[in-house]
Parts: C-alpha cells; structure tokens; sequence
C-alpha cells in the first residue's frame, strides 16, 4: 500500500463514520465535516489516478486493483455532483462506506505486473472505453442506492412509521429524481463506452464482436437500461416501478464485474 493510498484511505473512513454519524444525530456539523474530509480523500485520489496515467500512459483501469479504486473514486465524484443539486444526508451514509470499501479492496488487491501489449498500442480508446464503462457502472451504483432510500421511504410512508427513519430519508420525489439523473448520464456513458469497446476490439482482432460472456452481458445490461429510459420517457415509469428497475440493472452490473472476475485476456481482473 502506498504512502498516497494510506492517507485516501484514512480520509474515506473518517469521512464514512461522519456520514453514519450524521445520520444517527442530524447534527449538519458532523455532515459538512465528513463532506469537506472526503473532499480532501477525493483530491489525493484524483492525484494518485493521475500519476499512474503518467506513468502508464491511459487510464489505470486493468486489473482489480485499478478498477475498484476507480470505481470508488467516481462514487464519490457522483456523490459530490448530486450534492450541488439534491443535499441528502442518507445517501451519504450509502455511498461513502460502498467507496470505502472499493479502495480498501484496491489497497490489499495484487497489482497486475504484466499488461497486454493492447493497452500500449492503443491506450486512447483502451482508456475511452474502459473509463466509460466503469463510470456508467458508478452513475448505475448511484441510482441503485437512490432506488434503496425510495423504497425504504416509500414503506415508511405505507407503514405510518414517521419515526427517526422516515424523518432522516430524503422525500420520494428527491429519490426518484436522483435516480432518473444517474439513469441518463449511466446510460450515455454505457452506449459510448460499448461503442468504443466494440471499436479497441475491431482494432485488435479485426472483428467489432467475439461472443464473449462479458459482451453478451453488456449488452444485456444495455437492453434494461434501454428500457428503462424508454419506459420511462414514453410511459411516464417514475417511482416505485423505476426503483425496481434500478434494482434489477444494479444486479446486471454486479453480474458484469463478476464475469470480469473469471474472466481472461483483455477482461480479466486477476489477479484478485
């Protein structure tokens, strides 16, 4: 673990207690305090990224190590720009412990030593079409999470349960609008970044498609999310069914890193 890592690390805990700590005594100090010390981890992780994409020449995104401290860090990136729009303290409480735990796994993860000559010979749209994967991974995360208070506020209100919980979740509209957000700007990055993938591929093998599990996935992963969008623009889909559906498509996603896990060749994130 580097110096840098240590110190991301330490940032994103001490954040992650105050947004739980937040969330337990309402007290808005304790949340600025965790906004400002996980703003102070998200600069020293944006500085360790940037020098491995020096060093390396595209973005450090091969192997478990990269990609889960990747994903973490747009986590937080998200977090932040939701903030500017919809102040919520619970999905602080989410998203900090889930970013946590992703650089923690890319703190004790096995560096890969050896990388496909691929990433050397073409590491734009190596670094265009991984970055904007994991990124529609991390807007998906998001939604998920949105989908989880909606829910959970939603079964409060039902209930008749206006207790510290219901009192702590932010309203049904701000959830569903979180989500609806996270949902297009996940979308966009997804179709991007499987066009892109589609054309590294064409470039390296001469074919825009293999028939690999992790490609049968993404496009499976694409058509919910397609539908999602298109029910929702179309049909007016808000609210509860929304929420089921980010919880289905988070599943997919899940799949897809699960599929990379097993993976070999230019998906593989061994080791783990």
């Amino acid at each position: 673990m580097t110096f840098l890592m240590t110190h991301i690390l330490a940032c994103y805990a001490a954040a992650t207690v105050g947004a739980i700590a937040t969330v337990v005594t309402k007290r808005q100090g304790l949340f600025t305090a965790a906004v400002v010390i996980m703003l102070v981890g998200f600069g020293l992780h944006s500085a360790d990224l940037t020098i491995h994409i020096v060093q390396d020449g595209h973005l450090p995104l091969y192997g478990a190590q990269e990609v889960c401290s990747f994903l973490g860090w747009s986590l937080v990136l998200y977090f932040l720009l939701v903030q500017l729009r919809f102040p919520t303290h619970a999905l602080a409480a989410l998203v900090f412990p889930t970013a946590l735990m992703l650089t923690l796994i890319s703190a004790i993860a096995p560096p890969i030593e050896t990388r496909p000559s691929s990433l050397t010979d073409d590491p734009v749209l190596f670094s265009f079409h991984a970055g904007l994967m994991l990124l529609a991974y991390g807007a998906f995360f998001t939604m998920f999470m949105a989908a989880l208070l909606y829910m959970t506020q939603e079964r409060e209100i039902k209930g008749k349960h206006f207790g510290a919980i219901f009192h702590r979740l932010p309203s049904l509209d701000t959830c569903d609008s979180i989500g609806f957000r996270s949902l297009a700007i996940g979308f966009v990055m997804l179709t991007a970044g499987i066009a892109f993938g589609m054309l590294w591929q064409y470039r390296r093998v001469g074919t825009l498609w293999t028939n690999t599990p992790i490609e049968l996935v993404a496009v499976c992963t694409w058509l919910v999310y397609f539908f999602l969008v298109h029910y929702r623009l179309t049909s007016g889909w808000r609210g509860r069914r929304a929420a089921i559906g980010a919880i289905v498509g988070f599943g997919l996603v899940v799949v897809s890193l699960t599929v990379l896990r097993f993976s070999t060749g230019f998906h593989s994130l061994s080791p783990w």
